[in-house]
């Protein structure tokens, strides 16, 4: 077995390294030994000066070889091109890991905890939400590894809100779900809706869908219009009739209105996590806010507490109008 050449596409600690296990198991243990080594595998085309007399100032002088400094250029292009797939759409997270960090050690950048931050950033880059928690979380981090863990901390939360999610809808006042089931009004003859039982069931989960430009997958923010609100127990959507909800069938023609306000902030353009308290607004011409209270309605001689609208949100009445989106796995 002959020792590792060098050729400058290897980072020159690591070669040393090579060369020092091959020396070691051979029982070659001075530095000056392995340095006579080193010098004879060295490809022809690098030039190092005779009087290098240290591993330390050869390590030195073949980082400054244009040949290193090509290959860490060449690993800080490729960090720049990495993108993060979640491994939800396929992607390998330890794979992925693993060639960034190899990546910054040859590019040189492994210790400069800034520049890991900038690259790291860059691989979020089809996610404006991810990229902007990581901002957030990264600030006053100085090292690799608190770097690594609230990356993963942010790629792997599961809080979203996406197009094609579970949802159930809880009513904050009255702590029941919003719900529908087979079951028609008596003037109306449409699906009713109904804030039901206190705990989420088949019947009260949801399937957010648009009529957009989104598709499965991507992720709900507030400002989205023509989100669709699909039950998952009848195939019916929510609409609205300006006064009461219902639930009604889909086809090519169908158009959705509902869209999310944050509570917490009204921002536009921040995204939908589970657990936010929202209000449910129905736009088409006019805007009308979702809303249930302690009153009821009868189908047959079953009684069910009222879902309705209003046009605006009667000061004395805000929590009425109050939503709890709760993400099911």
């Amino acid at each position: 077995m002959e020792p590792p050449k060098y050729d400058g596409t290897i980072h020159p600690e690591e070669w040393i390294k090579q060369i020092q296990l091959f020396c070691y198991l051979r029982q070659i243990t001075t530095d000056q030994e392995i340095l006579k080594i080193c010098k004879l595998v060295i490809d022809p085309k690098i030039n190092i000066s005779h009087n290098i007399n240290t591993i330390d100032e050869l390590i030195k002088a073949l980082k400054q070889d244009i040949f290193f400094i090509i290959s860490k250029d060449d690993a800080k292009r490729k960090l720049s091109s990495m993108k993060y797939i979640s491994e939800n759409d396929g992607g390998d997270h330890i794979k992925f890991m693993k060639e960034f960090l190899t990546y910054c050690y040859n590019a040189e950048i492994y210790k400069e905890i800034n520049e890991m931050k900038r690259y790291l950033c860059k691989t979020l880059k089809e996610s404006r939400y991810l990229q902007k928690e990581f901002v957030n979380r990264v600030e006053n981090i100085d090292s690799t590894n608190e770097l690594i863990k609230n990356f993963e901390d942010i790629v792997f939360k599961q809080t979203l809100i996406k197009y094609g999610s579970r949802v159930a809808l809880r009513h904050v006042a009255t702590g029941k779900y919003l719900t529908s089931i087979n079951k028609s009004y008596e003037k109306s003859q449409k699906q009713i809706v109904f804030a039901g039982k206190s705990l989420p069931t088949s019947d009260s989960t949801w399937i957010i869908t648009s009529m957009g430009c989104k598709k499965n997958g991507d992720i709900v923010e507030y400002g989205d219009y023509r989100i669709g609100l699909i039950n998952e127990e009848t195939n019916k959507a929510l609409f609205d009739t300006s006064t009461n909800a219902y639930c009604d069938t889909i086809n090519k023609s169908t158009s959705f209105y509902w869209y999310f306000q944050n509570l917490k902030s009204k921002e536009i353009n921040s995204f939908v996590e589970s657990q936010d308290i929202i209000n449910i607004v129905y736009s088409d011409i006019e805007e009308y806010y979702l809303l249930s209270h302690e009153a009821t309605f009868k189908v047959g001689n079953e009684t069910f507490q009222e879902v309705v609208s209003s046009e605006y949100i009667e000061d004395s009445e805000e929590p009425n109008y109050e939503w709890c989106i709760e993400l099911i796995k």
